[in-house]
């Protein structure tokens, strides 16, 4: 029987805010825990980078049986399924974001805006099982980060980039699971981006603390300079759909002028705030953006386009 190690990374900071959660699940489960503090850096990109090196050291230079990488603020809900501790293969997990449970595209596409091109990381680097013998696929992730980015002026590429093309030019016969980003697809919830759960969902992956806590680098690109907050963001992170639904039909109304709790959210209708529970950050729910499509100028509009859009 293979014993599974969680090994968690991230800044000092970082790992005393969120990795405790994940260390008392590992208690639970029986599972040894492992965590790796890295220096403040920069950016989020020079921080993921630096995670991916002590990924690769720790391979190296520890022992273990089988060992999954997880990000701090993931959490374990029920125990993992033996398959992916006792496989001799590598588990790693494509990114579902549509409702019909395809994958990423593989090859270059537009980012959700359409007002440019990147290059995709189709398989996310944590959570992924791996045993000793994967060093020398995964030591070339890092080895194809390093040659693709500009380390002089510390400009790195996504950590995340190269783990496909790794798998695939070494002829690594690896174990294919998904992670869900769309709480609708219609595969297995095994894995979830974000906090809510089926009674399948074994590992949660939230990816929204970062824009409320404001002690941290925030880490998303795509949502982290927008004040309004994306619906899909809302929703992976709202625990039960029919809470997201109320938020929604509250916020569109604009009727109430005090803070009103909605499982993990307060919201304030009037102005159309959002915080998430625990933490400063402030956002504006998605409605802003559909009313300022629509041309709606309501009270909320009036208010959103003087105070942040000056106007």
């Amino acid at each position: 029987m293979k014993n599974l190690k969680i090994l968690t990374l991230g800044t000092k900071r970082y790992l005393k805010k969120y990795s405790l959660a994940l260390k008392q699940d590992c208690e639970r489960l029986g599972y040894a825990f492992d965590q790796i503090a890295i220096d403040e850096q920069k950016d989020i990109s020079a921080i993921n980078h630096r995670i991916l090196e002590e990924m690769v050291y720790y391979i190296v230079n520890h022992e273990f049986d089988r060992l999954c990488f997880l990000d701090p603020e993931c959490r374990i809900l029920r125990s993992v399924p033996d398959e992916w501790i006792m496989s001799s293969r590598p588990v790693v997990f494509f990114k579902i974001r549509n409702e019909d449970g395809s994958p990423d595209p593989k090859f270059v596409y537009k980012n959700k805006h359409g007002n440019g091109e990147r290059l995709p990381c189709r398989i996310i680097g944590q959570p992924m099982f791996i045993s000793k013998q994967d060093v020398g696929w995964f030591k070339m992730t890092l080895d194809l980060s390093r040659a693709a980015s500009d380390l002089k002026n510390q400009q790195y590429t996504r950590n995340e980039m190269f783990i496909e093309t790794s798998l695939e030019y070494n002829k690594i016969n690896f174990h294919k699971e998904h992670i869900i980003y769309h709480r609708h697809a219609r595969l297995p919830h095994k894995v979830v981006k974000g906090t809510w759960e089926t009674p399948d969902t074994v590992i949660q992956h939230p990816d929204i603390y970062g824009l409320f806590d404001n002690r941290i680098v925030a880490g998303n690109p795509v949502f982290g300079d927008d004040p309004i907050l994306d619906q899909k963001l809302l929703e992976r992170h709202t625990s039960k759909i029919e809470i997201f639904d109320r938020i929604n039909h509250h916020m569109w109304l604009e009727s109430s002028d005090k803070w009103e709790d909605f499982g993990e959210w307060s919201v304030h209708a009037k102005s159309g705030r959002m915080k998430l529970k625990g933490f400063n950050g402030i956002r504006y729910h998605h409605n802003v953006r559909i009313k300022l499509e629509k041309k709606l100028n309501t009270p909320l509009i009036k208010l959103f386009k003087k105070n942040i859009l000056n106007k």
